[in-house]
């Protein structure tokens, strides 16, 4: 789940750098490692889950401060 995450996160063009949080080596590994360069109906098919999931929670929390 990891190198989906971050691949969709760099799959954006105003996206030039990702600091992910880590705590080990392996996690490390794992971040820099198995990148994937998504196809157009995978993107969009997760950015259609973020906006019906997780886009009203993100606004909360930008309300919230």
């Amino acid at each position: 789940k990891t190198e989906l995450a971050m691949s969709f996160i760099t799959s954006f063009p105003e996206v030039s750098t990702v600091i992910p949080g880590i705590k080990t080596a392996e996690q490390a590994g794992r971040n820099t490692s198995g990148l994937m360069q998504l196809d157009r109906a995978d993107h969009e098919f997760l950015q259609q889950l973020f906006d019906d999931n997780f886009q009203s929670l993100l606004e909360m929390m930008l309300q919230a401060g």
